[in-house]
């Protein structure tokens, strides 16, 4: 993927947009770093990256896994949503494999089954340093407007 210009820029910019809304990520510090549309038997994939603040720790001095999941759940939220019909989470299922002791996390998302109502997502979680910290599942359903 070629970033900075062409339809990736135009779609991370349309999805930022869509998502300035989500006040709840906004305030967990999330950030859109990449998107691309579904084309030619690739899925649609979406970045998102999370500064960790104190405010993302739990009691241990970990990343809360509330906090990882919402970095999981947004970044499933946009590659879903990417040259797609509005498409919102029906059920979420993530796997905690490691505590995160880190200053930034990432999260990488496939929609790898986009169908006319629903679709299925798969997501990584990883910190600066490339180790893997969560994996996480998603079903979305399309919110299609009457005809």
């Amino acid at each position: 993927m070629k970033s900075g210009y062409g339809p990736e820029k135009e779609d991370l910019a349309e999805m930022k947009a869509f998502f300035a809304n989500d006040y709840f990520a906004k305030n967990a510090g999330i950030e859109i770093l990449a998107v691309r549309r579904a084309q030619r038997g690739r899925p649609s994939y979406a970045k998102c990256g999370m500064r960790v603040t104190e405010n993302h720790l739990n009691a241990s001095g970990y990343v809360m896994g509330g906090a990882i999941y919402t970095l999981a759940d947004l970044t499933a939220a946009v590659a879903s949503n990417v040259g797609q019909p509005v498409t919102v989470s029906q059920a979420g299922q993530i796997s905690y494999l490691r505590g995160a002791d880190c200053r930034m996390l990432y999260a990488e998302a496939e929609s790898t089954f986009s169908g006319k109502k629903t679709n299925f997502t798969e997501v990584s979680v990883r910190d600066e340093n490339g180790t893997l910290i969560a994996k996480a599942t998603f079903n979305g359903f399309r919110i299609l407007k009457e005809s």
